[in-house]
């Protein structure tokens, strides 16, 4: 039996963590071995991406009955996150297996805990006001688990989670912290991520959280933190989804809507982090079976562009049916959630899946471009990523606070 342990520093964002995993791949194969242990005990920060990359990677080895074990972090700071954020739940939720599978007995009662001190002391460390650690203490950021063969219709489930961020206490905070229509962020940004999830051939279980992180006063009061969303599903990556759909004839293109089209530098990364290529980019473009999977992955953002262009398992979204019913058709649905994430609280959306990732933000570099899209090509020889992994993320201002 071959074994590999793999140690994470004190930041682990999910860069860092994709980082160490594919360095250690590398260097001796630890994603194929037959067991993997992730050491994450000197970490004193990890971010939502990247709990949930580690959640993927423990289904996807559990599917390959691959042997993966995990070190909780020894400092309070982030187990007081992993214990308000119903870690422990979520692993049980994504791998149908038990907890003392992955983790030591002294992890898994932390995991177990109350989280009355927790929550106290974390709001206390990231200078949550009374609102947020109200929020918190009801657990509304914590991972929550949907299943795929056993929620209510898709319907009823993504209404549901876009209808919790509809509440007055979490609309207050919105408003307070990012301005803007607060009910965007249910209604489009939550409401499209869910259903995109839950439309995913093979998805059995989705996955979502949220978090904001307020790092501290600076001279400008801008940019000094965000609201991060995540939703991850565990189906075909959405690639494949698209490329299934031309490479059996069926059209791809549900409309066009010249009015919403625009510009992008499109631009293309090894891992390493040098540039293979950059090209201009319309929105109106349609792909075809010649299409790269990096540009497919960027073209099911674009507007009109669906593997399901008749609208037999569209499902509409509520909230446009009267407001603007011109974004309300099959092919629309990603295209609402980047240009709500971008366009309007100036965020940027990140999409994980396969062997690639794509950061979609508004191009600050070129004005005759509105938007930069970068995608990262990660090593053919590792495992591709499990599902899909979507990450929003909306700066927010201290003098908002």
């Amino acid at each position: 039996m071959t074994r590999c342990e793999v140690p994470f520093p004190e930041t682990s964002t999910v860069d860092v963590v994709e980082s160490r995993l594919m360095a250690e791949h590398q260097e001796n194969g630890c994603l194929h071995a037959d067991s993997l242990h992730l050491d994450f005990s000197r970490t004193e920060f990890v971010d939502l991406p990247a709990l949930l990359h580690v959640i993927s990677l423990l289904v996807q080895r559990r599917r390959t009955r691959r042997e993966t074990t995990m070190a909780l972090p020894i400092g309070k700071r982030p187990r007081d996150f992993l214990q308000i954020w119903n870690f422990g739940q979520a692993v049980k939720d994504a791998t149908d297996g038990s907890l003392d599978e992955v983790f030591s007995p002294e992890d898994v009662a932390c995991l177990s805990e109350d989280i009355n001190n927790a929550v106290i002391r974390y709001s206390v460390n990231w200078k949550y006001d009374g609102s947020l650690q109200r929020l918190l203490s009801s657990r509304f950021f914590s991972l929550l688990s949907f299943f795929a063969n056993r929620s209510p219709g898709r319907n009823r489930v993504a209404s549901d989670e876009s209808e919790r961020w509809q509440h007055e206490l979490i609309r207050a905070v919105l408003d307070r912290h990012l301005g803007r229509p607060d009910n965007y962020v249910g209604s489009r940004i939550v409401y499209e991520a869910c259903t995109n999830a839950l439309r995913h051939p093979g998805a059995t279980v989705v996955q979502t959280a949220s978090s904001f992180l307020i790092f501290g006063k600076s001279a400008s009061a801008r940019s000094t933190g965000y609201l991060t969303i995540v939703f991850w599903d565990d189906g075909v990556s959405m690639i494949d989804t698209l490329r299934g759909a031309i490479d059996a004839g069926k059209s791809v293109q549900a409309l066009r809507v010249p009015a919403l089209y625009a510009d992008y530098r499109f631009s293309v990364h090894e891992y390493s982090g040098s540039m293979l290529h950059e090209s201009p980019m319309r929105s109106d473009y349609v792909p075809t079976r010649d299409t790269p999977d990096d540009l497919l992955l960027l073209s099911t953002t674009f507007p009109g562009i669906t593997r399901d262009a008749l609208g037999e398992d569209w499902q509409p979204n509520p909230s446009l049916q009267t407001s603007n019913p011109e974004l309300n058709a099959p092919g629309m649905g990603l295209f609402v959630l980047v240009n709500t994430a971008v366009d309007i609280f100036s965020g940027r959306v990140t999409i994980r899946t396969k062997g690639l990732r794509l950061t979609i933000s508004r191009d600050v570099e070129h004005q005759e471009t509105r938007y930069a899209a970068k995608v990262t090509k990660y090593n053919p020889n590792s495992p591709s990523f499990l599902g899909n992994l979507v990450t929003i993320r909306l700066p927010i201002r201290l003098d908002r606070a």
